[in-house]
């Protein structure tokens, strides 16, 4: 028998293996949910939105894309990506919703650098994250932000 991760490596499609990216500044997650907030337009209006956001290395949030699943909102934000031309390696990617091993497959499929997620990731994801270099922060809410990957 094999166990689950071999059976999901079974599953999933071969992923590339990422270049590894430079981790984003501590102070670039600081006031994180707030800024996030802030660039959540439709969210305020509906409240039962997930984002994905795109914050360039200076910090700033370049895209915010919304939708009401949160595979649908990482996928547009990875279509505003390519659109713009915008190198997704650079910078960082947020995620306000539960980070699953899905999301994890979109951020390394779209050669996304690092992926940062509001709700911790299970040992699955990270595990997933640490094998194809996927750099794994998660921002909890009253304490600091943790790496889970790289190891």
């Amino acid at each position: 028998a094999c166990s689950r991760v071999e059976a999901l490596e079974q599953a999933l499609p071969q992923l590339q293996i990422l270049e590894p990216a430079a981790l984003p500044p501590a102070e670039h997650l600081q006031g994180l949910r707030e800024r996030i907030e802030q660039a959540q337009h439709m969210a305020r209006s509906s409240g039962a939105l997930h984002a994905a956001l795109y914050f360039d290395e200076q910090g700033e949030v370049r895209l915010c894309q919304e939708d009401i699943g949160r595979h649908n909102a990482l996928d547009k934000l990875i279509g505003a990506l390519l659109q713009a031309g915008i190198d997704g390696s650079q910078g960082f990617t947020v995620v306000t919703s539960r980070c699953s091993l899905e999301l994890i497959h979109k951020a390394v499929r779209a050669r996304l650098g690092t992926l940062v997620s509001l709700s911790a990731p299970t040992a699955l994801t990270v595990q997933w994250a640490n094998k194809h270099r996927l750099n794994l922060i998660h921002v909890p809410h009253r304490n600091a932000p943790r790496i889970y990957s790289p190891v």
